[in-house]
């Protein structure tokens, strides 16, 4: 176990109740959107990073009730929490949480811990581009619903012909245990492509709003999931070599939540990334006057005129001038994106998934540009300099 955070007496953590409160998730979204407009950027991301339960008991010496977060992760995610227990910032981040959900929620937060789920896969065994442990975890338990092992209305019958309306080759008997057991099994067994194939048939046979559970939050959530494993994905994230800590910590941010939530839960932290590294080379220019506010624009125009990276770098100059001006038209859009159809702010209406996607290519491909056109400069000036 991975304690993130804890204040009061020594807790018999054995003894810690698994009863999550009923208003968990909007209780979340109050402490999240709380912690964004109080700066908290990392304590937001933090809180959203790991499937968090919330939970409840009764003190033993006095009766009062306390709660504290609590998630069960496999192994990759239980060693990210264990880094984050060891930085001070993130320390800090954690403490944030606990104090704003002691502030607005009905008890003090007295505890933030991981669990490594023992039974999960590593990402060396499983496919890597499909669907979590967590994920599968929330399809079936909050989503479909379980009632003693079985899954929703599904007999062993109707299980088995599941699969066949959906024209798959899966026969569930060929697995043991309950409908649940053997639903699970299935899931992660298969690529990504079959995957969404079965989600769709769930959220067909399971409409949205036929029970409590079915909330058109998660049922959009798990549409998004749907478009991610259909390979509608991002282009991959480039490797930005010499850039600062804040702009390598949101491209990771960036980068844990397009695999977790999906490319609109992605674009604030992609922004950030984007600003600031463009913002770095400026400033390792030196002598280039920088406007304290200078947006994405802004930035991206002064480098264009000042760096030699992109100073008569090409034969076909005017033709990827003609490109780059419409980048920059591009950068101009993504400023009022960011601010009002993402996650940065308690947005009312948020950019849909297929948007957000157009969004993150964006931005990874001005990122894998300017980071080509910098890395060639350099190598050129070596070439140079270099003893003859």
């Amino acid at each position: 176990m991975i304690v993130l955070f804890h204040k009061g007496r020594p807790i018999n953590w054995a003894d810690v109740a698994e009863e999550c409160r009923p208003d968990a998730e909007r209780l979340k979204r109050h402490v999240t959107e709380l912690l964004k407009s109080r700066n908290l950027e990392r304590a937001a991301y933090l809180l959203n990073a790991f499937p968090f339960r919330l939970l409840r008991n009764i003190s033993f010496f006095s009766d009062e009730e306390y709660c504290g977060l609590s998630a069960t992760v496999p192994l990759e995610e239980y060693e990210q929490a264990r880094k984050q227990s060891l930085s001070a910032d993130d320390r800090n981040a954690w403490k944030s949480i606990a104090s704003v959900f002691s502030e607005i929620g009905p008890s003090s937060m007295t505890f933030i811990f991981a669990n490594l789920d023992m039974d999960a896969k590593t990402a060396s065994s499983k496919n890597q581009n499909g669907l979590k442990e967590s994920q599968v975890k929330r399809l079936v338990y909050g989503y479909i619903g379980v009632s003693g092992g079985y899954l929703g209305d599904f007999t062993y019958a109707s299980h088995a012909a599941f699969y066949t309306d959906l024209d798959l080759d899966i026969n569930p008997y060929d697995y043991n245990g309950t409908t649940r057991v053997r639903f699970m099994a299935i899931l992660t067994s298969q690529p990504s492509e079959i995957q969404a194939k079965i989600l769709s048939g769930i959220l067909h046979r399971f409409p949205v709003n036929s029970s409590e559970k079915r909330t058109e939050e998660l049922y959009r959530e798990i549409q998004m999931w749907i478009r991610t494993l259909s390979k509608q994905a991002a282009i991959e994230q480039p490797t930005i070599k010499a850039t600062s800590e804040v702009v390598r910590r949101a491209l990771s941010d960036a980068e844990h939540l397009l695999q977790k939530s999906g490319s609109t839960s992605a674009v604030d932290r992609l922004h950030t990334a984007l600003h600031g590294y463009l913002l770095d080379l400026c400033r390792k220019l030196g002598s280039v006057p920088i406007p304290e506010d200078a947006n994405l624009t802004q930035v991206f125009r002064l480098l264009r005129k000042h760096h030699v990276a992109f100073q008569a770098h090409s034969m076909r100059l005017q033709d990827v001038d003609r490109i780059l001006n419409s980048l920059a038209s591009v950068l101009d859009a993504m400023n009022p994106l960011r601010n009002r159809g993402s996650v940065a702010h308690p947005n009312e209406v948020l950019l849909d998934e297929i948007d957000a996607q157009l969004f993150v290519n964006s931005a990874r491909t001005i990122l894998q540009y300017v980071e080509g056109r910098i890395n060639m400069a350099a190598t050129i000036s070596l070439k140079e300099t270099a003893p003859i």
